[in-house]
């Protein structure tokens, strides 16, 4: 069960529009409230059907990228803002693992990259610092799955 943590296909599907992906920048915005919030009612309405009965290994995953985002790297997410996006152009040659593990994992056709800003204070350091990170989607049979919860 603890491996299924990291091979969860995150978030409901999106429908594919050509060079549209408002959608996926929402839900990640939305990932960074579900996260803050521990709001696993809010995250259990995103995922897919087939992994909604995990529960017990979605609370576990919200819970870990809560204590992360807000006790142990992070003291809390403030100014979450959408930076850019990138629609990886070779996705199973990338340089980052996580994005051609995608490729492997759900047979994914194409990855979407949102890439992330915002404002926390390092827990480690004690300094007010702007960080960023990315969230990742996954293209498997004409739908979009998100496919991390913050990066």
């Amino acid at each position: 069960m603890k491996q299924l943590l990291f091979t969860l296909p995150l978030f409901c599907s999106f429908s594919l529009l050509a060079g549209d992906y408002d959608a996926q920048k929402a839900h990640c915005v939305s990932a960074a409230s579900i996260v803050k919030n521990q709001d696993y009612d809010a995250f259990k309405q995103l995922v897919p059907l087939k992994i909604r009965g995990e529960e017990q290994a979605i609370k576990r995953l919200v819970d870990k990228q809560n204590k992360k985002y807000t006790k142990s790297r992070y003291a809390g997410i403030s100014n979450f803002a959408i930076k850019d996006y990138e629609l990886v152009a070779d996705p199973k040659s990338h340089k980052v693992m996580a994005i051609r593990s995608n490729v492997e994992k759900w047979q994914a056709s194409q990855v979407l990259k949102v890439n992330y800003t915002f404002d926390t204070r390092i827990v480690r350091t004690d300094k007010e610092q702007s960080v960023g990170g990315y969230c990742l989607f996954a293209l498997v049979d004409n739908a979009w799955y998100m496919t991390n919860l913050l990066k």
